[in-house]
């Protein structure tokens, strides 16, 4: 019997933690958005405020694993050498990367890839006022070249080989026409 009361308590002691944690702050997230966002309906459009302005969104799930591996988790953070940092992010899904880059360095000039259509549409609106920033609908690859591309609209669309239902064309450019300078950051 104590075994299990050592268990609850344990657990009760956790999720205390989870709801009470501050890290979660910087992402703008509490307990109540937290459940909110991982129990929403996959493909449902929604709108997060996300460091004073709208972050467009169509997976709850999704948008809070970037939230916390991005925010919370802070993966992308460095210091830089300079004030104006030239990153290029190539698969910038909705754009939260972006923002948390223009968090770090605000004078950063930020070259962008996104050839899944719909992640771009999302992608366009969340840092359309975002200055330094060029985005393009556009696969990287080694050479200027069409490619398959498994387009979902999420985290796991992904260039192929095959042809599946949800195959579409997309442009490739060569990487190597963006490397015109030093890149401080490289996103892949």
């Amino acid at each position: 019997m104590s075994n299990v009361l050592s268990k609850l308590f344990s657990d009760a002691k956790n999720r205390w933690k989870s709801v009470t944690n501050p890290e979660h702050k910087k992402a703008n997230l509490n307990w109540l958005k937290i459940r909110k966002l991982k129990f929403l309906n996959l493909n449902k459009p929604g709108v997060f405020q996300l460091k004073g302005r709208n972050f467009h969104f169509t997976s709850g799930p999704e948008l809070l694993h970037s939230l916390k591996e991005i925010f919370v988790g802070d993966i992308y953070k460095m210091k830089f050498d300079t004030g104006t940092p030239y990153i290029i992010d190539c698969g910038a899904n909705m754009g939260m990367s972006i923002l948390y880059y223009k968090q770090m360095a605000p004078d950063a000039r930020i070259v962008a890839f996104e050839p899944d259509v719909n992640n771009f549409e999302l992608l366009k609106k969340n840092v359309e006022e975002l200055s330094g920033v060029k985005i393009y609908n556009q696969a990287v690859w080694k050479e200027n070249i069409i490619l398959k591309f498994a387009a979902s609209g999420t985290l796991s669309s992904k260039i192929v080989t095959e042809t599946t239902t949800n195959t579409i064309d997309v442009q490739a450019v060569r990487l190597k026409d963006y490397l015109v300078e030093p890149v401080d950051f490289f996103k892949n």
